[in-house]
């Protein structure tokens, strides 16, 4: 068996395997360990921050929001990639195509909006 390969093939190979190398991404501090700390620092500000602030930190973690323009609700919300992982802990949010939908999208909880949002039945309502 002959294991040898010929200079060109070598050369061929060697920069085949430079290109994949340098293709791969190396990956940033944890992004989303750094949107955590940003979260945790927000969250310290919150009930001192004025309803314009409230807003501009929300939207920081937003790339959008999708409303429902008759009935004037949110139903949908796209986080900034480093966000992701935050928002999947958010009860309330069902995950669908890197988008979080509310209880209206979603097809759960009270459409008819005649509960309060701390009574459900034998489920939590989203």
């Amino acid at each position: 068996m002959d294991l040898q390969l010929e200079e060109s093939e070598y050369e061929m190979e060697k920069n085949r395997l430079e290109l994949a190398l340098a293709s791969i991404a190396v990956p940033q501090e944890n992004a989303t360990m750094k949107a955590g700390q940003e979260l945790a620092r927000m969250l310290e500000v919150w009930t001192l921050a004025t309803e314009e602030e409230r807003s501009h930190m929300f939207a920081s973690m937003l790339e959008a929001v999708y409303c429902d323009t008759e009935t004037k609700a949110i139903v949908a919300l796209k986080p900034k990639p480093p966000f992701l992982p935050l928002f999947s802990l958010c009860r309330g949010l069902t995950e669908k195509d890197g988008l979080f939908l509310t209880c209206a999208l979603a097809g759960i909880g009270d459409p008819g909006g005649i509960r309060t949002p701390d009574l459900h039945r034998d489920r939590v309502a989203c």
